[in-house]
């Protein structure tokens, strides 16, 4: 990466955060516009719409749905940028998972405390 502790300026043109990631996936195919989002009902939830974690200050990706034996949405497999659990960074937010990958299988629909967003 080639970032230091405090050079903000750095971490925020490398594209390595959450909001990176989601924004790249979120708009795929609309020939590089930004995303609008709009909230939406978890009941609602489904590949490609975007989890928000509020308690965080992160977003996720939406890979897949989980569903219960109603057919009824009960958790969401998610993938993500920067979701570590060691800060490099603390005052720009960096985690030590900066610019990478991480999925996270089957999490509840009720862990998600910041809502669905979809991507219009």
């Amino acid at each position: 990466m080639g970032c230091t502790v405090g050079d903000a300026r750095c971490w925020l043109t490398n594209g390595g955060f959450c909001t990176d990631y989601v924004e790249n996936k979120a708009r795929r195919g609309q020939g590089g516009k930004q995303a609008q989002l709009k909230p939406i009902e978890p009941g609602d939830v489904k590949k490609g719409d975007i989890a928000q974690f509020a308690s965080r200050a992160h977003y996720s990706y939406v890979e897949s749905v989980v569903k219960g034996k109603d057919g009824k949405p009960v958790a969401v497999n998610l993938s993500e940028y920067n979701y570590g659990t060691c800060l490099v960074d603390e005052q720009s937010m960096v985690t030590d998972k900066y610019k990478v990958i991480n999925r996270r299988m089957a999490v509840p629909l009720s862990a998600v405390d910041g809502g669905f967003l979809r991507p219009r």
